[in-house]
């Protein structure tokens, strides 16, 4: 979908069985693609939602991630700053599946889980990172 009036607000609806998934939003004056942070979010979206899987993520996108959570954005722009804040702002719950955390996210253990002890959460930094 692409718009030419941006002083105007326009949606798209569409509906089916699974929800839409966004791979990519790009900033085309400014020639920026923003897929590599998008890719990113979804998988933390994954994980937060206790949900199982499409792939298996990246070692980049688990150092973005880390790099999310921890507030170590220097590279980051704003609009992935504040794309940020808002899915923590309407983050309703935080589900953390452990089957699936040890099979595909254990490179972040030490943000989220303990471990030194099986399937314990480390709640203080979960309600940090989603107050």
């Amino acid at each position: 979908f692409l718009s030419k009036n941006i002083l105007k607000e326009q949606m798209v609806f569409n509906g089916g069985a699974l929800p839409l998934r966004i791979f990519s939003i790009r900033q085309v004056a400014l020639e920026k693609n923003y897929k590599k942070y998008i890719s990113a979010l979804s998988v933390l979206d994954t994980i937060i939602g206790g949900g199982r899987p499409n792939d298996k993520p990246t070692k980049y996108e688990l150092e973005l991630i880390n790099k999310i959570l921890n507030k170590d954005n220097d590279g980051f722009n704003e609009y992935i700053k504040n794309l940020f804040e808002y899915y923590v702002i309407y983050a309703k719950r935080v589900v953390i599946n452990f089957y699936w955390f040890k099979e595909y996210y254990s490179a972040l253990t030490k943000d989220l889980i303990r471990d030194d002890i099986d399937n314990i959460p480390l709640v203080e930094n979960i309600v940090k990172f989603f107050p």
